[in-house]
Formats: C-alpha cells, sequence, structure tokens
C-alpha cells in the first residue's frame, strides 16, 4: 500500500489534514486487505517531516499502543483503520407481536476507513471515510473521542479529558456485580446482606453485628465517603505501584495513562450501570431492588 509523503520540517496543519484525507483515501480505495488497523507517526526528520506505519493486529489493536513512548521528533501519532460499516436499527416492535411477521431488514452497509491522530502542540484530528469522500476535521480536546484517542493522545505525553465521574461510579458498578453475582448463585439476598457486600462497607471488615446495623443504616454516608478518599488520581497510583490490581489494566500500563483514561478503561469491563441494574432489579424482590436502585440515585447515578 502507498502512502502520502510530507515535504515540509514544521507541523503544518493544513498539510497534515491533507495527508489523512490522503491516507483514508487510501485505505478506502485498498481492497486486496479490507480490514487494516495501523498505527503511524508524523517525524521530524533531516529531510523533511515523513511517516513511519506500524500494522496492529489481535483482538484489541489499540491495546499494542498502550505504553508506548515515542522519541522526541514524533510530532504527531495517530491510528488509521478501514473496514466495513453497517447501520444499527432498532427492531419492528410490533413484528415480534403479530405470529408469521420478521423484523424488518437492515439496509446494506459499505467501506469506511478512519484516521485519527493527536499533535505533539495538543491539537486533534479526525478524519472519516463512508462511501462518500473523506469529511472532518480538527476537533476540540475538551472532547472524548474513544479509546483511540485515549491512547493517541497519551502517546504524545497530551492529556485526556477528565473523568466523567468521580469513583462513586465505579464502586456502584462494583457493587452492582457482586449483587448480580449473589442472586445468579441461586440465593434471595435480604438488602442488609447488599448493604454490606457494598466496597464502602466490605473493605471496613466489620464483624461485628451493631456495627454491621450502624454500617447498612449509613450506607449512603459510607459510599460518598469512599468517594472522596480514594479518587480516580488515588486508584492511579495504586494501581501503578500494584498495590490496588484492576481488570485490564496492568500496573506499567497505569503509570503511564492520566486519570481521565484510567477511569474510562476501569469501567471498560463493566455494562453499564443502568443495564446493570435494569437487570439485577429484574430478579430481586421489589422492596430490595427499590433500596438499590434509590441507593444509586443518593450517590448522584446512574
Amino acid at each position: 500500500m502507498l502512502v502520502p509523503t510530507l515535504t515540509t520540517r514544521a507541523l503544518d496543519p493544513v498539510l497534515v489534514e491533507r495527508f489523512a484525507r490522503s491516507l483514508v483515501d487510501t485505505l478506502d480505495n485498498h481492497r486486496s486487505s479490507p480490514h487494516e488497523v495501523f498505527a503511524f507517526g508524523l517525524l521530524d526528520g533531516p529531510d523533511g517531516m515523513t511517516a513511519a506505519l506500524r500494522p496492529l493486529g489481535g483482538a484489541d489493536p489499540v491495546q499494542q499502543l498502550v505504553g508506548f513512548t515515542p522519541s522526541s521528533d514524533w510530532l504527531a501519532a495517530g491510528v488509521a483503520a478501514s473496514g466495513q460499516w453497517y447501520p444499527i436499527t432498532e427492531p419492528d416492535e410490533a413484528a415480534f407481536a403479530v405470529p408469521g411477521h420478521e423484523p424488518r431488514e437492515s439496509p446494506e452497509g459499505g467501506n469506511v476507513a478512519i484516521v485519527h491522530l493527536a499533535t505533539r502542540d495538543g491539537a486533534l484530528l479526525s478524519v472519516l471515510s463512508r462511501d462518500e469522500g473523506p469529511e472532518g476535521g480538527w476537533r476540540s480536546p475538551d472532547h472524548y473521542y474513544g479509546r483511540v484517542d485515549d491512547v493517541c493522545r497519551r502517546v504524545m505525553g497530551m492529556p485526556t479529558v477528565a473523568p466523567e465521574r468521580d469513583t462513586r461510579k465505579l464502586w456502584a458498578v462494583v457493587w452492582c456485580d457482586i449483587v448480580a453475582s449473589l442472586v445468579l448463585d441461586g440465593g434471595t439476598p435480604t438488602w442488609p446482606q447488599l448493604a454490606l457486600a457494598h466496597p464502602a462497607i466490605g473493605q471496613l471488615g466489620i464483624t461485628d453485628p451493631v456495627a454491621q446495623t450502624w454500617a447498612v443504616d449509613n450506607l449512603i454516608r459510607l459510599g460518598n465517603d469512599l468517594g472522596r478518599m480514594h479518587t480516580w488520581d488515588d486508584l492511579l497510583t495504586m494501581c501503578a505501584h500494584n498495590q490496588w490490581p484492576m481488570t485490564g489494566v496492568e500496573p506499567d500500563a497505569a503509570a503511564w495513562m492520566d486519570a481521565g483514561m484510567f477511569s474510562r478503561w476501569c469501567l471498560e469491563p463493566y455494562p453499564e450501570l443502568v443495564e446493570i441494574l435494569d437487570d439485577v432489579s429484574v430478579l430481586l424482590p421489589d422492596d430490595t431492588a427499590f433500596r438499590l436502585a434509590r441507593a444509586i440515585e443518593a450517590w448522584g447515578l446512574p
């Protein structure tokens, strides 16, 4: 595959955007290998700015870039990918209500190619081609554009977007996950049993029945305290020092991330809180499900 070349020593935004659009066009028209993902860097060399490419593979190509820190001659870093797009349409509810009817079919998709990059001076560029030519342009660094955005920013030493919420969301998601496990194990846990399973109480290791009763009655306060005591920066530091293991985030990776990226990657293995809460509520007695939902709401969630 031929890659567009650059002929300037400085990071010229106009030329970089032209490069990104040309790269998207190349990917979109390259049919011998329709699904490609690779990382690229724009380097300042003795003969001008050049592009370096690195193919990415595996189930999670973006993960391969976590922890990478380029040399100082890198002016920008990005990810380019090509593949297929398909529309996601809601099924026709009436089709399921009438015997013999089938859900309406989705229209066919098409080819897609995308480039997203971050520059050394803190700018972001996204270009997308979906059968109709490249579109897109420079983006605001105040917005979050996905996992690729997180990785490109950190490769170039840029801060990512701040966490959406404090760590109370993490504790709530972990709590609901524990509740789901208790229910799926075949039991019907009581409200005190569920409350005691929340990390805010569980971390205390309380065994005295009187103290447990107090903790259950003060679950909201303890959950708030846990969120204040352990910020995302705190958890990031603990994970980086292997003091707080996190699924999917190794200590070296945590040390490379910032709090914003770390918060999103910690929450990524879990379904959305609303989905977990809906699923769990169906399996619990009404009064217990009501208390669970009220506790989540009291923390300003989901």
